[in-house]
């Protein structure tokens, strides 16, 4: 198997160019977020506070790997990236949030969101038989479970959304000069909530975690996440004037 593919959406049409882009989320603290430059001394203050005892072999393999993490942070749909580290109930759990903006150019956020949860549920379900999937009702969420894969028609407070949680097993490239033998497969979660704008983008908040054993710590990090976004421009100026509120941002230049 391999990870999901691009974020399900309703497809793009006309020109992508110039979309205004103006929304705000509150991040846990525990998420260090990293460098988008090549800058030596930022990725060595990123280190610093993501891993503050590690010193000598384990500090240089961190400098000479995490870099190579680079293309992807440059990537223009990514607006923001962040990693957890932390010791949850004796063991490392370790995340990575990736903020992605995906212009979608619709003009209803209901719509678009169930534009994005049969695309969603045609992935995910169509080859699962109907005695595998667990229907979910309560009150701010209805969706289905399947054996790897969990998927939610959410109302949060600043709109509709989507929920998906996935588990997937993914081979790593092994880093030059470390072990032998074939790439190493892993199992990694993945937790994703699209968050539609009233019109015309989609903002896609994503933890990635190889610790899939704390995958519901990381899918609490993300409710917590789902329930501070706005696209209000009031609350958007607050955080410019900075405020705890993060991951604003103006333009949206697309493709076309």
């Amino acid at each position: 198997m391999s990870a999901p593919a691009r974020p399900a959406a309703p497809e793009a049409s006309g020109d992508q160019d110039g979309i205004p882009v103006r929304f705000t989320a509150q991040v846990p603290d525990s998420y260090v977020p990293l460098p988008d430059s090549p800058s030596p001394e930022e990725w060595s203050e990123t280190l610093d506070r993501l891993l503050p005892t590690v010193g000598g072999e384990g500090r240089t393999y961190a400098m000479d790997n995490m870099p190579r993490l680079l293309p992807m942070l440059q990537v223009e749909e990514v607006c923001k990236t962040a990693v957890h580290i932390s010791v949850e109930n004796g063991s490392l759990a370790l995340g990575m949030l990736v903020v992605g903006l995906l212009p979608t150019r619709h003009e209803s956020a209901l719509i678009c969101a169930e534009s994005i949860y049969r695309a969603k549920k045609e992935e995910y379900f169509r080859e699962v038989p109907e005695s595998e999937l667990a229907e979910i009702d309560e009150r701010l969420a209805k969706g289905l479970r399947g054996p790897e894969d969990t998927l939610l028609a959410t109302k949060l407070p600043v709109g509709p959304g989507v929920t998906s949680v996935s588990l997937r097993s993914m081979t790593f490239p092994r880093p030059p000069g470390i072990g032998q033998g074939p790439p190493p497969k892993l199992g990694v979660s993945f937790v994703q909530l699209a968050v539609p704008a009233p019109r015309d983008y989609t903002v896609y908040f994503t933890i990635s975690t190889p610790t899939v054993h704390h995958t519901s710590v990381f899918a609490n990090h993300l409710a917590r996440i789902a329930r501070t976004v706005s696209f209000d421009e009031d609350t958007v100026a607050k955080a410019r004037k900075g405020g705890d509120v993060v991951l604003t941002r103006e333009p949206l230049g697309g493709r076309g």
